[in-house]
């Protein structure tokens, strides 16, 4: 079970699929297996280490391109000391998106399980954007694009884990958007 998951990304392979019918992929590059949970539910006494955004805005979604990154993937990073996860996603919108959220919901979480066994969590959360600023010159983001879903593949979203693991998660946060009420 190590077929190639992506053309484009050889470092990434296949392992099987989780419980929820999602892809388990490994990362040859970062000696790490990533894994999507349909459930914002993290085991008890965890705390997430990072967190992602689903960013809507005018029935689109907002993405970024990460500097030294290829294509274009949604917003995020780590949670920093004493920060809530809730801060953590909304800094990340305003720092790599120049996006300031009215509504956030957490709606599942990605298990990246190190090849020595530890495993850290980041928590993705659905965003209903209310204002985009322009974005500033220098940063870790080299640009910012609006998406129609229906688009996002065909224009470059893909992520860090791939276009067919991106593919299964967008997927299920659009699906996530509508039955919350979310216009995308």
């Amino acid at each position: 079970m190590t077929a190639c998951f992506d053309p484009h990304r050889p470092e990434l392979a296949w392992r099987g699929t989780n419980a929820y019918g999602f892809a388990i992929v490994h990362d040859s590059r970062l000696g790490m297996r990533i894994e999507f949970v349909p459930d914002p539910g993290l085991p008890d006494g965890v705390q997430p280490f990072g967190v992602v955004a689903v960013p809507v805005f005018d029935h689109r979604l907002v993405v970024v391109q990460v500097r030294g990154q290829s294509g274009w993937e949604f917003p995020g990073g780590h949670v920093e000391l004493g920060e809530l996860p809730e801060q953590a996603v909304r800094r990340e919108l305003m720092e790599e998106a120049a996006a300031e959220a009215d509504w956030l919901a957490p709606i599942a979480h990605e298990v990246l399980t190190e090849d020595e066994g530890r495993r850290r969590y980041l928590l993705v959360y659905l965003a209903r954007v209310s204002r985009l600023a322009p974005l500033g010159e220098r940063g870790e983001v080299t640009g910012r694009a609006l998406m129609p879903p229906s688009q996002a593949l065909g224009r470059g979203l893909s992520g860090r884990w791939g276009q067919q693991h991106i593919a299964q998660v967008l997927e299920f946060c659009v699906a996530r958007a509508r039955e919350l009420g979310v216009p995308v």
